[in-house]
């Protein structure tokens, strides 16, 4: 295996160099440098929840995420575990080179066998789950293996799946549909989460939605876990159907006030997409880091401005596309509508997109004005 030494944050790493190319492959041990920015925000979190963390990076590659934990939010402890040997001697290897194998354990398991052999009360602060494809076979365990009021994070990156496009393969994993054309991004986002808070409310945990996000080809999750039935309970009241066409991504109306059609996407997660008091204090622990990109700080600041708003965003240049309008300033449209009272932000999601509680109505108003 040809190695190259890289840096991302502070960590000194050594990573495959067919990893480093556009084509990216599994074997013999993955890393994607797009991920950086994900494995910023899990630095964040790490921080937020302070120094006495027990992290497992279940399914390391690399060791990176784990690394950074340790090198830039000081967490007590660090298991980094990944199925591939080659990959376990490669995060070893980093390991050493940032000086923290004494906070370090090392194992070369399966994600669920790992994850089932940790009893609720002994687990861990934060567990992270970043497979290569869907997080759904390995939630089950994941959510066992996280400590009561810790956090798990857990990513997907098979977004056809999620997105609709292999629909039979949605089912199989998710047991959900998608048919949000023009917002899927958003409604596959919100079925992995609803997935992961199903699952939990099974075992009777409550699985907290606090920092979710779709960036590049990663669909990332963080929920704050609590053995509470009855705040499962409460989760799963927020679970349900949304409406969507090619003018609304989508809504609670039985048809598109605009063209009169709709299509179901489902089961999903209807409520917020963050915690914003959690986003906040993330992005300020991010802040104090000289060294993590422009872009992350950027994201968070934006789900701290949209989180709030759990209507799906409208994509304004569709909106407008089969009307005859001109294409808006999303500026204008967004003062139009506070001035009207309502909420308005952009979204994450879409650069032409804007997240508002107003009817479609109010934005077709707001677009013409």
């Amino acid at each position: 295996m040809s190695l190259k030494k890289w840096k991302e944050g502070k960590a000194q790493i050594f990573v495959p160099e067919r990893s480093l190319l556009r084509k990216l492959e599994r074997y013999p041990a993955f890393y994607n440098p797009r991920g950086a920015l994900t494995r910023d925000v899990s630095v964040g979190i790490a921080r937020t929840l302070g120094k006495n963390v027990n992290f497992l990076d279940a399914m390391c590659g690399v060791g990176v995420r784990g690394i950074r934990a340790c090198v830039e939010a000081d967490v007590k402890r660090v298991v980094l575990n990944d199925v591939n040997p080659e990959a376990i001697a490669l995060a070893y290897l980093n390991a050493k080179e940032n000086g923290i194998l004494d906070k370090v354990e090392l194992q070369s398991q399966g994600c669920n066998a790992l994850c089932a052999l940790e009893d609720f009360k002994k687990g861990y602060e934060f567990v992270d789950v970043d497979p290569f494809g869907s997080v759904a076979p390995f939630t089950h365990n994941a959510l066992l293996a996280t400590r009561d009021c810790g956090i798990l994070g857990v990513c997907s990156t098979d977004g056809a799946n999620l997105c609709g496009n292999r629909p039979h393969a949605l089912h199989r994993l998710y047991f959900a549909f998608n048919k949000n054309k023009l917002g899927k991004k958003e409604s596959a986002l919100r079925i992995l989460m609803g997935f992961v808070i199903r699952s939990a409310a099974v075992l009777g945990f409550a699985a907290k939605p606090v920092l979710c996000y779709v960036f590049a080809d990663y669909f990332r999750c963080h929920f704050l876990v609590k053995r509470s039935q009855k705040e499962a309970e409460a989760l799963t009241r927020k679970i349900g159907y949304t409406l969507s066409c090619e003018h609304a991504h989508y809504s609670s109306e039985p048809v598109c006030e605009v063209c009169g059609a709709r299509a179901v996407s489902g089961p999903l997660w209807t409520g917020e997409l963050c915690d914003k008091e959690f986003v906040t204090q993330v992005l300020s622990e991010i802040t104090k880091l000289d060294f993590v990109q422009k872009q992350t700080k950027k994201l968070l600041l934006l789900l701290s401005e949209e989180c709030s708003i759990t209507q799906s965003f409208v994509d304004l240049h569709a909106l407008v596309k089969g009307l005859g309008l001109g294409t808006p300033k999303i500026e204008k449209v967004l003062e139009q509508l506070k001035s009207n009272g309502f909420k308005a932000t952009r979204t994450h999601f879409s650069p032409t997109g804007v997240r508002t509680d107003a009817p479609l109505k109010h934005v077709l108003q707001a677009c013409k004005s």
